[in-house]
Order: C-alpha cells, then sequence, then structure tokens
C-alpha cells in the first residue's frame, strides 16, 4: 500500500522522502533560540545514491505508515577490562538520552498536518478499545483475558467454537529474515489436549460468522470505509491477513 501512495505522488510530481526501518537518521543538530527552532536531519537510505540533508522548513507533511524513527548515535565501545561495567552504565545512558531525541520527533510530527502517528500506534491496545467500544454501546464479542486451562475449557463449553488472538498486533522475530505472525486462530475442545494447564495471558473470544471485513479510515472529517471479502476464503476466513497471494481477496471500493 506504501508504494500505490509513492505512484500518485509521482503522477502528481509531489516531492517526498521515504523513510524506512533500513535507513538510518543523524541529527547535525537542533537549534533552540529566542523565537527561534529549527534542525537539520541527514538520512541515509538505500533508495538513495547518497545521504540527504532535511531542514524543518522542509517539512510540510508527514505520514506515518508503521516502524520507527531510528536515530543512529555515537556510542563508547565496550571493553574487556576491569572499565567494562562502568562503560556499559555509560552506554545505557547515552541510549536513553537518545531514545528523549527520538520522542522529541515523534512528538513534533504530531503537530504538523500528518496522517498516521507513532505515539498513537504504540498506544493501541486491544484490551482498552473492547472496553471503550462496549462503553460506547457497540456490540463486541464475549472475550476473555485467561492463564488456566480450567477457565479456557469452561468457555469453550460454553460457546462450543472460539478465536484465539494476539493482545499486541506484532509477531515474533526470530532473525533479521525470519517473523512469525500472530493471526488469529479457531481453538475447540478437541483441539487443546496438549495446553498446559497454565500459560501465558490470552485473548480468547466467542467465534462469530462475518460477512465481511470492513477498514474504516477517519481522515479530514471524512469517514472512508473498504469492503474486504474474506470470507469465503479458507485461507482468510478467520483472518484476512494470512493473505492469499495467488487469489487476492475483492476489495471493495
Amino acid at each position: 500500500s506504501t508504494n500505490n501512495v509513492i505512484d500518485w505522488l509521482n503522477h502528481y510530481n509531489y516531492p517526498f522522502i521515504r523513510v524506512n526501518e533500513n535507513c538510518t537518521i543523524q541529527i547535525d543538530q537542533i537549534l533552540i533560540r529566542d523565537n527561534v527552532f529549527d534542525f537539520q536531519l541527514k538520512i541515509s537510505s538505500p533508495y538513495y545514491p547518497k545521504p540527504i540533508t532535511l531542514q524543518k522548513n522542509e517539512i510540510d507533511y508527514y505520514w506515518y505508515r508503521r516502524g520507527a524513527f531510528i536515530l543512529q548515535a555515537p556510542m563508547i565501545m565496550e571493553s574487556k577490562d576491569i572499565f567494562n561495567e562502568y562503560i556499559n552504565s555509560l552506554n545505557k545512558y547515552l541510549w536513553n538520552e537518545n531514545l528523549k531525541i527520538n520522542d522529541f520527533f515523534h512528538k513534533y510530527f504530531n503537530d504538523i498536518p500528518h496522517i498516521g502517528s507513532y505515539t498513537e500506534n504504540k498506544e493501541i491496545n486491544k484490551i482498552y478499545n473492547l472496553y471503550k467500544a462496549q462503553k460506547e454501546g457497540l456490540k463486541v464479542p464475549e472475550s476473555l483475558i485467561i492463564k488456566d486451562k480450567s477457565l479456557l475449557i469452561k468457555f469453550l463449553q460454553k460457546k462450543k467454537k472460539c478465536v484465539l488472538k494476539g493482545i499486541d498486533r506484532n509477531g515474533i522475530n526470530l532473525s533479521k529474515n525470519i517473523n512469525v505472525g500472530n493471526f488469529s486462530k479457531i481453538l475447540k475442545l478437541d483441539s487443546i489436549h496438549d495446553i498446559p494447564e497454565n500459560f501465558n495471558y490470552s485473548l480468547v473470544q466467542e467465534y462469530i460468522d462475518k460477512k465481511m471485513d470492513i477498514r474504516i479510515f477517519y481522515i479530514n472529517k471524512r469517514i472512508i470505509s473498504t469492503a474486504i471479502f474474506s470470507q469465503n476464503d479458507p485461507k482468510t476466513t478467520i483472518d484476512f491477513r494470512d493473505y492469499n497471494e495467488e487469489r487476492p481477496n475483492r476489495i471493495v471500493p
């Protein structure tokens, strides 16, 4: 989807800089003086033949898709002598200093015209979303956050079929090139024999047959909805994110 948006930016000849997590960003300076606030960034990216220097006044808009602002900063080299413990402590201190600079930029980009937000994305919480939806009068699936097999059995005896979901949205990065997704999965009584009596907190919800997936965007006081017809494909019936690359789901509009 990012590439599709970039195609339109190119179509309209609108200048942009794409920053991915494989880019490095250095801060040349942040200047605060009287009524002046300015900064200059240097961005190195595989998309560009040489580093790009970017001034604050050159940034008109900001679109956050996903990922993080990765700041390249010098650290003290580790040592194998008796001072190594102190050097590690200093590096931890410097790392925390740099995190505050990262945090500033995420907050700053929220203050200019933008779509998406790192801070808001980081704060998304499924449990809180269910609480807020219920509080506003919306119907939500019966949900349970548990760590005991006995409670899971009772829930399945009541609902017969439920969906296991990740409490967070992220998968597991096993290595640089291997990532395991946390797609939603069906649970039934006959499928939980090997589950231990106690496990990490898990989110289970009653299973509801869907007519379609709906994704809703709220932009410039407009509500734009998209229907994803994922219900008829066994691969995407439970979770449309488990994409069928050979036969993609129909999306309207």
